[in-house]
C-alpha cells in the first residue's frame, strides 16, 4: 500500500509519536494494533478502516491511498471518523473532495 498523510492527521489520544509511526510505515514496518482511516476508493464511501495487518497485503501493494487518521482502536477508528464529520459539517457535502485536494 502506498500511503500519503493528510498534513493535519486525526489521531488517537494514545498516539504520541506520530512522525516516528508514519516513518515506520513508510519504511514497510508494521505498528502493533494500528488502525489507518482512508480516503476511500470506493464511491459509495467516504472512509475507509485498515487494520495494519490489512493495508500491507498484497491485493493492495500498488495501491495509494490517503491516510487521514491513525487509532491503536477500531472502535476509537470509528470516533475519529466521526470527529472527522463534526468538524468538517459545513463541507459535508464536500469531505471526501477536500480531503482528496489538501493531501
Amino acid at each position: 500500500m502506498n500511503l500519503k498523510f493528510y498534513r493535519k492527521l486525526y489521531l488517537d489520544e494514545k498516539i504520541t509519536n506520530e512522525n516516528e509511526i508514519i516513518q515506520q510505515l513508510e519504511n514497510n514496518i508494521k505498528v502493533f494494533n494500528l488502525y489507518l482511516i482512508c480516503v476511500s476508493k470506493n464511491i459509495n464511501y467516504i472512509f475507509e478502516i485498515f487494520s495494519i495487518n490489512e493495508a500491507f497485503k498484497d491485493i493492495y501493494k500498488d495501491k495509494d491511498y490517503i491516510v487521514v487518521g491513525m487509532s491503536y482502536s477500531k472502535k476509537q477508528a470509528f470516533i475519529l471518523i466521526k470527529s472527522i464529520f463534526q468538524d468538517n459539517i459545513k463541507d459535508i457535502n464536500h469531505i471526501k473532495e477536500k480531503f482528496l485536494k489538501n493531501k
